[in-house]
């Protein structure tokens, strides 16, 4: 696997699934990126970057306790991007225009669409210094 063509990111992940954690976790450090720390619901999330300066987060839809776009609602306030995630079939009634998230993938996400994912959220971002 290729290094990503992006410069390497701090990234936040949350997902209930620690099977999808150890995934996206280990295709994010192939492309070159560090992952700050991972969470499993949007409120370990929260609680995680108030310890960690993160240039990027990625967040699963469907968690307990406080869901992904509830999360990102609270992410964006504070600035890094936020990628979703989901496994639903109902995924493309999410209107991204009006959530706070700069782009979705659906699950299972393979390596050439999380780099694209996080290149679109790169260039329409300008990451905290």
């Amino acid at each position: 696997m290729e290094e990503s063509q992006v410069a390497s990111l701090r990234i936040a992940l949350a997902d209930d699934d620690p099977a999808m954690r150890d995934v996206l976790g280990r295709i994010l450090r192939k492309l070159g990126h560090e992952v700050c720390f991972m969470a499993e619901d949007g409120t370990d999330l929260l609680e995680g970057l108030k310890d960690h300066r993160v240039d990027l987060v990625i967040t699963d839809l469907d968690m307990p306790l406080l869901d992904g776009l509830a999360a990102a609602e609270e992410v964006a306030a504070l600035g890094p991007p936020v990628i979703l995630l989901s496994g639903h079939a109902d995924f493309e009634l999410i209107c991204l225009e009006s959530e706070p998230v700069v782009t979705a993938l659906r699950k299972p996400v393979d390596v050439q669409s999380l780099e694209q994912a996080i290149a679109i959220a790169v260039a329409g971002h300008n990451p905290r210094e």
